[in-house]
This record gives C-alpha cells, structure tokens and sequence, in this order.
C-alpha cells in the first residue's frame, strides 16, 4: 500500500519555509532604516551651551503636532534622538529657569544619519488677537497654533483673547476651529524676540 503521508509532510514543510520569509522587508533585511536628532541648546547672543533645557521632538498629526518624546540636556547642552523614522519633525526647546524658548520645524531626519541642529532659545513674546466676532465666542470654537500644539477656547468676556509665550523668530499660523475642527485661517505670522503684537481679528 502506497504512503500518502509525504504529500502532507510536504506541504507542511513548504508552509513552514515560506513564514520564516515573510518576516523580511524590502531588500533582504528585517532591519527598519532610521536616523537621528542631535544638537546643542544656547542662548540668543551668547555661544556658551545650555544645560537643564527640556527639548521635546515632535512631529504633525494634521492638525496638531504630536509630542514623540522629551529629553533633558546635558552638561555641556547636548541632546540627542536616535532611532527615528525618516521624515519632517519639530524640535522645541523651553529653560524653565529664564522661559526662553525655541521651536525648530521642519527638521528633516534621514535614514542612517543624523541630523544636527543648534538650538538658539529666545525670550518669548505674545499675541492678541482683538474683535473677534460674537459668533465665535463660545466653547465649541477655538484658536489653535499647530506648530505649538496651542488650543485655547474663544469662551471669552472681552473682545481679545491673549496667546502666550509665543516663541521668536520662527514662521506659525493661527487658525480657528470648530469643535477641534480647523475652520479657517486667522494669520501667518513670525515674532522678533519678546515682541507683544496685536491683531485684530480678519
């Protein structure tokens, strides 16, 4: 009588062979490329580095930046973020002891490099925004800075609304939303160092 087992046993071992492949990506290895964020924290005029900085990596979602992870620098102001996927992020940088602040956007991570940035914190300014009409002013709209993952409510008693600590010299935009859906643009805009600008409402 003939075995009829071997046809099974071979179809067993085909499939068994064929999973321990399907782990592997593009190009024969299951190693994902990534690269890294490394830099310096300093002052606006002063080239000596800046230790105690919290620099938080972040990185858009679509409406908001979402906040990847935070790291505190060094003695001599270093930081650093390894194992990133290859893309755009934002680097913002904050000294809790002066509240200067910096944001980097558009950070471009490549795949086994690292891309280094100096990081020069600024003394923070604020934005007023005035005559916002009636309409807005209730607890389903907001304004929002993407960039700062700002969201404050436009439940205002006055005709203004105040956004603060601003960060200098870098480009943001100010929007309006509707229950956290972006409606429309207020303004592109970029602040000099502790700047206090006023707009009114478009």
């Amino acid at each position: 009588m003939k075995n009829k087992t071997y046809p099974l046993f071979s179809l067993i071992t085909f499939l068994f062979i064929l999973s321990c492949q399907s782990d592997k990506v593009a190009g024969g290895s299951t190693d994902v490329e990534t690269g890294g964020i490394s830099g310096v924290a300093q002052f606006n005029g002063d080239a000596s580095p800046v230790s105690n900085t919290k620099i938080t990596l972040t990185r858009s979602s679509g409406l908001l930046f979402d906040s990847l992870a935070s790291v505190t620098t060094d003695e001599s102001g270093q930081f650093n973020f390894e194992n990133l996927t290859p893309g755009n992020y934002a680097i913002e940088s904050y000294h809790s002891t002066t509240g200067k602040r910096n944001l980097n956007t558009n950070v471009a991570v490549q795949a086994n490099q690292a891309a280094n940035i100096t990081s020069i914190m600024h003394t923070p300014g604020e934005i007023t925004i005035t005559n916002i009409p009636s309409e807005f002013k209730n607890d389903n709209y907001s304004l929002i800075i993407p960039e700062l993952r700002l969201q404050k409510s436009l439940n205002v008693n006055t005709d203004s609304i105040v956004l603060e600590p601003i960060p200098a010299g870098v480009s943001l935009s100010i929007h309006y939303a509707l229950d956290s859906v972006k409606q429309g643009l207020v303004v592109n805009l970029t602040l000099s160092e502790s700047e206090q600008k006023v707009l009114a409402w478009p």
